[in-house]
């Protein structure tokens, strides 16, 4: 795809759109939300377009990586202080090994996730409660949910773009709490191996972990209306799509018009104050352009990381 096409098909107010619907999204207008095929939310037709939108962010971002880059940045929960100990240093570093590594997705290299994020292998045989009186499936039901997971993550007829594979199968772990601790970050990294294994490189594709750091507790509020079926599966990826197309878009717009970082100059009132997180749809557009182009900045000159 060339250069002038790109730019064609990353219009400046692209990026803007992205992160307001992160950030401010219209209700989930579900209303079989218990069964997505029979859900008229909209959501399944608009997969494909985000899909679409996310791999022109991946071919303009990805293009002087010869190798998937290294983490950097924080954890989402190191964002919100809830990280503790080695926490952090276990995750960078089953990251790099999860986007270098060729092992097939599957349970075994689940629990393989887990040990090597957490630090053990066995799932839950206790019943799990979250706020608002929400309980996880039963420790019997796990095998089968694991089942349809990795059933619907194999699919042979399906066109969904890796993207969504992805994202599916996160929400899919998520939904189904197989350990007593670690759930998230362990789907987050299996997204990650399914992103990477389909040729992403930079973590602005690859980090699951990194696409709400603009909108840090949207992703419990998308969770939150998946378990208490406000929104049906096909929305909730449809939402998860945005946040990982908002978290790149920034950076392929303004590299697909050949934009540097020190071109990108601050307008007087979409720069926050210091000390202070952006909220106009404008701070938030500034602030991710600043970051997401330091971030691929960094990956092409120094893609294995620190250390």
């Amino acid at each position: 795809m060339s250069m002038d096409v790109l730019r064609q098909q990353w219009p400046g107010h692209l990026y803007q759109q992205l992160l307001r619907e992160q950030v401010d999204p219209r209700p989930p207008g579900c209303r079989t939300p218990e069964d997505s095929a029979r859900c008229r939310c909209g959501a399944e037709d608009r997969i494909a377009q985000l899909g679409e939108i996310i791999d022109n962010a991946a071919r303009v971002i990805d293009a002087k990586l010869a190798h998937p880059a290294r983490w950097r940045g924080q954890t989402r929960r190191a964002l919100l202080g809830y990280c503790v100990g080695d926490e952090a240093t276990r995750y960078r570093e089953t990251f790099n090994w999860v986007v270098t590594t060729d092992e097939p997705v599957s349970e075994d290299y689940l629990i393989e996730l887990h040990q090597r994020a957490v630090g053990w292998r066995d799932y839950r045989t206790c019943h799990l409660w979250v706020d608002y009186g929400y309980r996880h499936p039963e420790p019997e039901e796990i095998p089968r949910l694991l089942g349809l997971a990795f059933d619907r993550l194999n699919d042979a007829g399906s066109m969904w773009p890796a993207a969504a594979l992805a994202l599916g199968l996160h929400l899919d772990l998520v939904t189904a709490h197989p350990f007593s601790d670690g759930n998230g970050r362990t789907a987050r990294l299996a997204a990650s191996s399914i992103l990477a294994s389909h040729g992403y490189k930079s973590t602005l594709m690859t980090a699951v972990e990194q696409f709400f750091h603009l909108a840090p507790r949207r992703y419990l509020e998308l969770l939150d209306h998946y378990r208490f079926a406000r929104a049906c599966r096909m929305r909730t990826i449809e939402q998860l799509l945005i946040a990982m197309a908002a978290s790149s878009a920034a950076a392929a717009w303004a590299k697909a018009n050949r934009l540097l970082l020190t071109q990108v100059t601050a307008i007087d009132d979409a720069t926050p104050s210091p000390g202070r997180l952006p909220t106009t749809p404008g701070q938030l557009a500034h602030h991710a352009l600043l970051a997401q182009l330091q971030r691929i900045d960094i990956e092409e000159r120094d893609p294995l990381g620190p250390g």
